[in-house]
This record gives C-alpha cells, sequence and structure tokens, in this order.
C-alpha cells in the first residue's frame, strides 16, 4: 500500500552528548553528532543520512545559566522531504518539547533547521545533555518523474538479491565495463530491464554509475554516495535502457558537508560570547524505532442531548480505529467525553499514541489518555479518551459542529519489516515473472501441484532452497527433446506436502515480493519460513502468533465503541 498525502513515516532518535573537561558550560562550543541514516538497509555514511548538533551559548561573566540552540540537518536527501522534526530535551527536573523551524535552505544537499534559544541550565548534569528526536519524512512530489513510494514491505528483501549477486550466488550471467567484471542474474536483468538483457560489454559508461544501475535493478532504491558526473551518467543510462520508473534527484556538490557547518555559523549577539567549536563525533545516538504518523478528520453536526453516531476509520484495510463523542451536561457549557479505541491489526506495528487537534480552538495538539490495554505487545485493544468542552449556545436547538484532527502513531515492532523507500514495481515485475514463466529454471512439486520458479530469487531468499539447488544436479537430458513442452523441460524438486498449496503459493508471493497477500494464514506461512528460514516472515509470524481470529478481533472493537 503506498502512502497517502496525509500520512508521514516518523523515526525516533535519541541522542546524548558527553561532557568532558574541554565543555564547559560557560562557554560557546557547538557539537555535532554522528551520521544516521534514514533506512537501516542502506550501507551509507554522509548520504541520504541526518545528523544533530547543540551550541551551548554563554555568558563570560554568568556562569550557571545559558542557553542552548537545537540544530538539525538533512544531508543529501534523495525523493524524500523532511516535513517537521521535534525534539524533547530530557533534564533532571523537566522535560521540555521543541519543534524545529526550517532556518536555511540555501543547497540542494543540504537542510537545516533550527529551534528557538531556550534555557538549559536545569536540563545540565554530569553525563551531558540527553535529547530525544522524531523526524517526519515524506515522499517528494516535486519531480513527476520520481516514482520512488514508501511501501510496506520486507526491508530484507533487495538487500537479499542484491547481497548474492556480489558473492556470486547462482549467477548466470555478467557484465563487462571499462574492463571490471558485474555478476548477475539473467531473471532479475530481464525482468527489470529488458533492454539490458544479452549485452555483455559497456564501454561508454563509468563502473560507478553502471554499478548504480545494477543495484536500482536488484533493491529498487538509489546507490548513495554517487557524485554529480556518476548521477547523471545513471540517468543516461537509465534512458538508454528504457527503464519505466525513472529516478531523477538533484545534483550534489562535494562541498556539501563543508557548506553546510558554513551555514549554521551563528551571528554573534554580544561581544562576551566566545568563538563556536565545530566538534563531530560527539555522544551517542540510538535509534527508538520506525513508524506512521496517520491523520484522520472526525467532523459532526448535532444538537444538544443528541447520541452522536461512532464512526470507524481503516488504514491498510485492516488497521481498525473507533471515535465516539459522548455528551456530559455541565452548567457552563456542554462537557463531551471523546474516545478513540483502536484494535490494531496490521502485523509488525504497534499504537503508541494519539493527539488530537479541535479546529478553531486553542490549545491544539493535545495527547489523549490511554485508559486501558487488553492483549498482547504487538496486537492489543487500546482505548484513549479525553474530556472537551463546547460553548454553550443560547439557543437549545442551535446544532454543533465539531471538527477533531486525531494524530496516530504507529511504531514499527521490527527493522526488517516496514514502510521503506524503493520502487514500487519491483516486487510486482518479480511476481510477474514466475506468473508468466518467464525464465523459470525448476519447478518445486507439492502433492499434485507444480510451481515453476527461479533458483537463483529463492537462493538468496531461503538458505534452505539455496542448499538444495546447490546439491542436486539438473537432469539436461530433457532439454534436447524437443517434443517435450517447456515446462517438462523444467527439472523438478520434490518438496513433500505438508503444507497446503494455496499457502505455499503465498509463500512464494512473500519470497518474490516482500509483501504479505493475506494474514489469515499466519501459522501456516510461520511454519514455511521456519521450514525454509525465511528470516524476516519468521519475525512476522512470532509478532501475531497466539492472535485471536479477524473476525473475534473486529467484534471486539465494535463491542468498545
Amino acid at each position: 500500500m503506498l502512502l497517502k498525502s496525509n500520512e508521514l513515516v516518523f523515526r525516533d532518535y535519541q541522542w546524548t552528548t558527553h561532557s568532558d573537561d574541554r565543555v564547559l558550560p560557560n562557554n560557546n562550543v557547538q557539537v555535532v553528532s554522528p551520521f544516521f541514516s534514514l533506512d537501516n538497509s542502506a550501507e551509507n555514511e554522509g548520504h541520504d543520512s541526518f545528523r544533530f548538533a547543540i551550541r551551548l551559548v554563554g555568558n563570560s561573566s554568568i556562569f550557571d545559566k545559558f542557553q542552548t540552540v537545537v540544530y538539525f540537518y538533512a544531508h543529501q536527501l534523495e525523493n524524500i522531504e523532511v516535513k517537521s522534526v521535534e525534539c524533547l530535551v530530557v533534564g533532571k527536573t523537566a522535560n521540555q518539547t521543541i519543534r524545529l523551524q526550517t532556518k536555511f535552505q540555501e543547497t540542494q544537499v543540504v537542510q537545516v533547521m533550527k529551534s528557538d534559544e531556550f534555557l538549559t541550565y536545569d536540563h545540565l548534569s554530569d553525563k551531558g545533555i540527553s535529547l530525544k528526536f522524531r523526524v517526519y519524512v515524506t515522499n517528494t512530489n516535486n519531480n513527476i518523474r520520481s516514482h520512488l513510494r514508501f511501501e510496506l514491505r520486507d526491508a530484507r528483501f533487495g538487500q537479499e538479491l542484491w547481497s548474492a549477486a556480489q558473492k556470486g550466488q547462482m549467477t548466470d550471467c555478467e557484465f563487462v565495463v571499462n574492463n571490471q567484471i558485474f555478476l548477475a542474474h539473467r531473471v532479475v536483468v530481464a525482468v527489470r530491464c529488458p533492454a539490458l538483457d544479452n549485452i555483455q560489454r559497456i564501454n561508454d559508461c563509468n563502473v560507478e554509475s553502471f554499478k548504480a544501475l545494477l543495484y536500482f535493478l536488484y533493491t529498487g532504491c538509489l546507490l548513495p554516495g554517487m557524485n554529480a558526473v556518476d548521477r547523471q551518467q545513471f540517468n543516461d543510462l537509465v534512458n538508454r535502457f528504457q527503464i519505466k520508473t525513472v529516478v531523477q534527484s538533484n545534483n550534489q556538490t562535494d562541498d556539501g558537508l563543508t557548506r553546510l557547518f558554513l551555514a549554521i555559523q551563528p551571528k554573534l549577539k554580544s561581544r562576551d560570547q566566545l568563538a563556536v567549536e565545530i566538534r563531530e563525533n560527539h555522544g551517542k545516538i540510538s535509534e527508538a524505532g520506525r513508524g506512521l504518523c496517520l491523520h484522520f478528520d472526525y467532523i459532526r453536526t448535532f444538537r444538544s442531548g443528541e447520541t452522536v453516531a461512532p464512526e470507524v476509520f481503516r488504514f491498510d484495510r485492516k488497521g481498525f480505529f473507533g471515535v465516539t463523542l459522548i455528551e456530559n451536561q455541565h452548567k457552563n457549557g456542554h462537557n463531551y467525553q471523546l474516545t478513540f479505541s483502536s484494535f490494531h491489526l496490521v502485523g509488525g506495528f504497534k499504537l503508541i499514541g494519539v493527539t488530537y487537534d479541535i479546529v478553531g480552538s486553542s490549545p491544539s495538539c493535545i495527547n489523549m489518555t490511554k485508559i486501558f490495554e487488553v492483549g498482547g505487545d504487538d496486537e492489543t485493544l487500546k482505548v484513549f479518551r479525553e474530556g472537551i468542552s463546547l460553548p454553550k449556545h443560547s439557543d437549545c436547538n442551535s446544532p454543533y459542529k465539531i471538527h477533531v484532527i486525531l494524530t496516530v502513531y504507529l511504531a514499527e515492532m521490527d527493522e526488517c519489516w516496514g514502510y521503506r523507500l524503493h520502487d514500487p514495481r519491483l516486487p510486482a515485475q518479480f511476481w510477474s515473472s514466475t506468473q508468466r514463466g518467464d525464465l523459470t529454471d525448476v519447478q518445486l512439486r507439492l502433492g499434485r501441484h507444480l510451481f515453476p520458479v527461479h533458483r537463483a530469487i529463492l537462493s538468496a531468499r531461503s538458505s534452505v532452497f539455496a542448499a538444495v539447488f546447490k546439491n542436486i544436479e539438473c537432469d539436461d537430458s530433457c532439454n534436447n527433446n524437443e517434443q517435450v513442452n517447456a515446462d517438462e523441460r523444467l527439472s523438478i524438486i520434490d518438496i513433500g506436502e505438508d503444507l497446503d498449496p494455496d499457502v505455499f503459493e503465498d509463500f512464494l508471493v512473500f519470497i518474490y515480493t516482500g509483501r504479505l497477500r493475506t494474514t489469515e494464514n499466519m501459522a501456516e506461512l510461520w511454519a514455511a519460513a521456519n521450514k525454509y528460514d525465511v528470516k524476516t516472515l519468521e519475525r512476522i509470524g512470532e509478532s501475531v502468533k497466539g492472535r485471536p481470529k479477524m473476525e473475534e478481533m473486529c467484534l471486539t472493537l465494535m463491542s468498545s465503541l
């Protein structure tokens, strides 16, 4: 499922700066965190990544009070946009939440956000300052030709295929680019880029740009770290070989990091302030989890004393959220009880919080209080409740109209299963290839059913299948018999009869696409994942194991409204 325009992806981070003798409270100093990636599956540093920084603003004559400015750097992000950043300053006595504002956007490779200054002498400790950040990102829609999307999938999927190609596992074709050899799987190349099939030597591009092309074919993601020349040649290759998902991003400059630090140099406010010291790799970062931020509009028109009908919102056709509004009489107005109920059915996610904002009133973005929670850690019935007040009308027959914006925060349970930015065509193209029988080279027999598959893809995704295909020699004697049809020319491997054919097909869908076609047979899919050592599906099965039936969960949700 593609994210809609009103849905954001977020990730939480915690950064603790270290205090030492060289960083004194009365000095002006800026410390910068290490790089950290938006997506853990990307092996990069400095590209598609974030950094944090804080600047202590002191005064040479006042040693016990100073201020802090918090910075956030989005460095060389491609096809995504940082919508907002929140920062929680964790202190000794009280916590302070601030929202960072965009301050500099003078380059195409760096976006700097800056908070307002706030007092921090109560937040200091001998161990430094601890800050918790929440970063919200969404897809970039500036270029109509850019088709990368956030989509729920197996985050290991593309990387496992790419790793198999790098190791030469089941590879059956090669490309020579400026005397460097690239091993590949013909099924991946033919399915993703037919124009590149049967081409063995390419001399009019550099090695890095061709590697980026293969990386995109295998993973659906952009290879991080390319310079402007490599990126331009990559775009030329994309157009030359007619790859349908054309991805273009802004040219990057080699001095991006230097310009970043020049951009954040603060203006001195008085003669007492000292020079700012830039210190890299200062402190420690821990990632607290990734998730989704959903927005729902609850709009109702009603009269006092009327029963307000509940409303149910859905996410991904499996997440059910109910909202009710119940009146409580009060002499100065009308008090209402706003209730948000969730029996979350999306595997791999958990509900961590709900906020509401009544349009036209103040204050806004109030956290709802969690009343109770029933169930396991992943799939639980959760109820959030808050009291709200509406002004009392002089005319009792005048209707009320209320517009509440509900913000729902869902966090991922596992890093290998969640929303990732990638080419959405990739899984569909892989699964279509086995449906059509394109370049399939073996058949799996399950009872009386035969499933044509690709050894290269199954070997990359399953260590058990990799061992089976390695130890069994294919019988090539039928290849010389022109009277036998194509399906019969494929070698047949018997895998027993312990799985239902429909379940096994759902299992193959996950292997080929990194997606679940259904969650109704998770127990059987989990058994298949254990048998064939498909790690991500094993983790998904563990997260939903023992969950009640879908119908029972829906009834439980509706009965709580």
